[in-house]
């Protein structure tokens, strides 16, 4: 019955770590070709690419340890080989907070009208400060999954069916996790956070200011307003259960079921974030769009083909007769 549970976390994790790289490859590639075709690269689009391709390295990571732990493999030759690694996922997973939690703090700088002097200035130096931005974010969450990785020696993983005593290695290694923990989850969750109340609190204000001035409750714009509220209220409660299950899994305070329960939400979370973050941006959405009436025209163009086989058929059977 266990080792059906734990089939069953490894499927459902193993496929939305394919859905997630499969949705974040899309999102790189539409942004280069973009970039392309317009010779510029928008701030908000730095950051989508950015955080694109941090998520596309750390889905590998999952997808490997996944693999790992369902072949019993030993893919570490060495302690130091289980270090390197540990240290690039956590690398692209604090990298990958980070720059959402800047793609929070965009949309809030980007929807709010600014009546302050101070985020004026910080609304039109965006496009000078972004890549230092993003420099700096990647040094930050180098530097703690460094830290993180190179000083726990080996705690209890459930991605690498690895298991020790709480008391060998937790208690001992606490004043290494925390400030990884703080650096890399708390501090983008908190960031995020509080842009997210400002933003939904700003999008209250525009809704009750559209309907003021609009007595049809079914204006386009308000069903904007609305889209947008419901998107970031999606991304907070996401946020939030993502902030959850990471505590539970970084300091083992759960049984291995919950852990599993845990691992599954470490994987859904990118991957259902990013689906939100393309319903939300009107570019990534004309994409899939045209994707889908390419894929509409090609069904369309094979129907009349089998038809006419059909039709062609029925000729020469009535001329037979």
């Amino acid at each position: 019955m266990v080792c059906t549970k734990s089939s069953l976390f490894e499927v459902l994790a193993a496929s939305m770590s394919t859905l997630g790289l499969i949705i974040n490859i899309f999102i790189i590639t539409s942004n280069v070709l973009d970039w392309l075709n317009s010779r510029k690269v928008k701030p908000y689009d730095k950051l989508m690419m950015s955080l694109g391709l941090a998520r596309v390295f750390l889905f590998f990571c999952f997808l490997f340890r996944i693999f790992n732990r369902v072949c019993e493999l030993n893919a570490y030759p060495s302690i130091v080989a289980r270090w390197v690694f540990r240290t690039a996922q956590l690398f692209f997973d604090f990298s990958s907070l980070w720059f959402a939690m800047w793609l929070c703090v965009l949309y809030y700088v980007k929807i709010a009208v600014f009546k302050n002097t101070l985020l004026l200035r910080f609304e039109l130096s965006i496009p000078h400060i972004m890549l230092p931005i993003l420099l700096k974010s990647s040094v930050i969450s180098f530097t703690f999954g460094f830290i993180f990785a190179f000083n726990i020696r080996e705690t209890s993983d459930i991605m690498d069916a690895v298991y020790v005593p709480i008391n060998e290695s937790f208690s001992k290694d606490l004043k290494f996790m925390l400030p990884s923990y703080f650096f890399g989850h708390f501090v983008p969750f908190l960031v995020s956070s509080v842009s997210n109340f400002f933003l939904i609190g700003t999008i209250f204000i525009h809704i009750r200011h559209v309907k003021k001035n609009n007595t049809s409750f079914t204006s386009p714009n308000l069903e904007a307003h609305l889209s947008a509220l419901r998107s970031v209220s999606l991304l907070q409660i996401m946020n939030t259960s993502n902030l959850i299950g990471t505590l539970f899994f970084r300091f083992d305070f759960c049984t291995a079921l919950s852990k599993n329960i845990s691992f599954l939400i470490l994987n859904t979370y990118p991957a259902l974030h990013s689906v939100v973050l393309i319903t939300g941006n009107a570019k990534l959405k004309r994409s899939i769009y045209k994707i889908l009436d390419c894929v509409r025209g090609c069904f369309k163009s094979e129907i009349p083909i089998s038809i006419y086989h059909l039709e062609s058929k029925k000729e020469t059977v009535t001329q037979q007769k």
